[in-house]
């Protein structure tokens, strides 16, 4: 639970142009572990060869660049999430996500898009989501979820700054 003490250890080694980290945070039954990632930092932009956080089970790998060098951090990055799981205690089926992210632009103004596949027991659905967003919030023009039950398609806002709230408008067809 969120008393439970957590612990992390964190190992790099390199210099501002290149460097390696790997690493592992725990608390209680939940552990995250960097594994061997790999950065780069050449004339105010982060390149980010591979950063893969493995999860239990599951793993997520970051890869793309961060210009530092604007007025405010300009990004390319792509994300790749496999072999994720949520649920399952008690016995339940648990669901399976396959999932790819794009984020490219200004932090300012940002295109944002992504896909997923989930999976229950033999259930199946695909998530796809597209875009903009800032500091504060992701507005999307585009949410489907589709699964051999229906489809739901929505667009919306989701603000984080200065305090967490949404909008959206949804239609399902079964």
């Amino acid at each position: 639970g969120d008393g439970e003490p957590l612990s992390l250890a964190l190992r790099g080694e390199g210099d501002l142009a290149h460097a390696t980290l790997q690493g592992e945070f725990t608390q209680g039954s939940r552990r995250l572990q960097l594994q061997p990632s790999t950065l780069r930092l050449d004339d105010g932009v982060v390149q980010v060869e591979s950063v893969a956080v493995a999860l239990a089970p599951g793993q997520v790998q970051v890869r793309g660049s961060i210009d530092l060098g604007a007025d405010a951090p300009v990004l390319a990055v792509d994300v790749a999430a496999s072999e994720l799981e949520f649920g399952g205690a008690d016995g339940a089926v648990p669901l399976r996500v396959e999932a790819t992210a794009r984020i490219d632009g200004p932090l300012t103004d940002y295109a944002a898009s992504g896909s997923a596949q989930l999976q229950r027991g033999e259930e199946r659905a695909e998530l796809n989501l597209e875009g903009q967003g800032s500091e504060a919030g992701l507005a999307f023009d585009r949410l489907s979820l589709v699964s051999p039950h229906g489809r739901l398609d929505a667009a919306g806002r989701v603000d984080w700054s200065p305090q967490l709230q949404w909008k959206f408008d949804a239609s399902l067809k079964a």
